[in-house]
């Protein structure tokens, strides 16, 4: 099999969002219409061992299962050989539960989201991966008695530039599982945290806000309604925006999907190049 400069394209994503579904790497490499040039070539990579799939289950009405990608021997092998990544241990998959796969494609949802935009709006885009920041030694913590601890690692570091202006944004993506407790001590954690920034060496904004993205995942329809209420309560204001990813469906950063906690309405997301 030949690969091609897409194709090489396909594993490198693979590689930095650690899985996808079909439609996400369609949405990534090829057109809206382009369903059936997506399949083909994901079935050319995956007969020839270049990805691996696995079959996350979905509750429906047939009982249906959709396939999740990953790369595969071949793939790593490729990319090295093309020197675009070292060659790195295979990440277990086998393992990995329903529920942690299904938080790593809403991951994905959201870094593509922001990815195609800034593509579009012609901002660089550059993300840090949870297990990146993790590596870094990240961590955002509540200072406080042991039974009020809270330490958490953003979902990811988003960091964009428009007109030479950087912006950095700490991303949670919210499915709708954290108790109000714990997210009302993620939100005072996060406000201890921003209030000692320091931006790790990839990173030169020194301007801080922290993202809050719900999945459409069949959460309490009232759930960002109460987050941005939870964390005005403990004092939050302009540092958090919030908004509903399944509103964000065009882009997500000019549309205006996003609430600012202590303010009122929608407003597209603020960046300091953006005009």
């Amino acid at each position: 099999m030949l690969l091609t400069k897409r194709d090489l394209r396909i594993l490198e994503s693979l590689t930095e969002y650690r899985l996808l579904t079909r439609e996400q790497i369609q949405r990534l490499e090829f057109s809206p219409t382009g369903t059936t040039a997506c399949k083909r070539r994901l079935g050319l990579l995956y007969h020839n061992g270049y990805i691996g799939r696995i079959a996350l289950p979905i509750n429906n009405a047939y009982g249906a299962a959709r396939a999740v990608y990953f790369i595969d021997h071949m793939g790593r092998k490729a990319l090295s050989i093309a020197h675009r990544i070292e060659q790195r241990p295979p990440r277990r998959t086998a393992e990995m539960s329903p529920t942690f796969v299904e938080h790593t494609l809403d991951v994905a949802d959201v870094r593509i989201a922001f990815e195609l935009a800034c593509r579009s709006l012609l901002y660089d885009f550059m993300w840090t991966s949870e297990s990146d920041l993790r590596r870094s030694g990240i961590r955002i913590r509540l200072s406080g008695s042991a039974d009020r601890h809270e330490t958490t690692i953003p979902d990811g570091l988003l960091d964009i530039t428009a007109a030479g202006e950087r912006d950095s944004f700490a991303v949670e993506v919210d499915r709708g599982t954290v108790s109000e407790e714990r997210m009302r001590r993620r939100f005072r954690a996060y406000g201890e945290w921003s209030s000692r920034w320091t931006p790790p060496a990839t990173i030169t904004s020194d301007s801080l806000r922290v993202l809050i993205v719900l999945t459409a995942n069949g959460r309490d329809k009232r759930r960002l309604e109460h987050l941005k209420a939870w964390c005005e309560a403990e004092g939050g204001r302009s540092l958090f925006w919030f908004t509903a990813f399944d509103v964000a469906t065009s882009n997500i950063i000019e549309a205006p999907v996003w609430q600012v906690a202590g303010q009122q309405g929608h407003r597209p997301l603020a960046l300091t190049g953006s005009g």
